[in-house]
């Protein structure tokens, strides 16, 4: 009886593991942010105070990308950098070029000229200026 009551135990044990390596490897793939290239900028004009925004497009290496957002520091009242991000998932992913374009809220500026520098992953800019109204 003591040996029947080990094997179960023990076959128990063995379908516990089983099940948790299972749950394991159906886990969701990791992802990380990045910051992506942005290729190109339109800019509309008028804007006033409370609602500058611009178009920005790029391409995005692989199917593994997917826009997340924009940021914006502010590094003078005068002085902004625009950063794209994407979400970027590990695993199996198409080897397709995949073009995006998103609209970029600017955030609330004040009147005046605006100089906006449009950020890529390797640290260099496109410069745009912008008149809020």
């Amino acid at each position: 009886m003591r040996k029947s009551l080990f094997n179960k135990s023990l076959c128990l044990a063995v379908l516990g593991l089983a099940m948790a390596g299972s749950a394991l490897a159906d886990e969701p793939p990791r992802s990380k942010e990045v910051v992506v290239d942005i290729s190109s900028v339109y800019i509309p004009n008028g804007f006033g105070t409370n609602d500058p925004f611009a178009v920005i497009s790029g391409i995005f290496p692989n199917s593994c990308y997917a826009f997340k957002g924009v940021q914006v520091t502010n590094l003078t009242p005068t002085l902004h950098e625009v950063r794209a991000t994407a979400t970027v998932r590990q695993g199996m992913c198409l080897m397709i070029l995949i073009p995006y374009s998103e609209e970029a809220p600017l955030g609330k500026l004040d009147r005046g000229t605006h100089t906006l520098r449009f950020m890529s992953s390797n640290g260099t800019y496109t410069e745009r200026s912008v008149e809020i109204q």
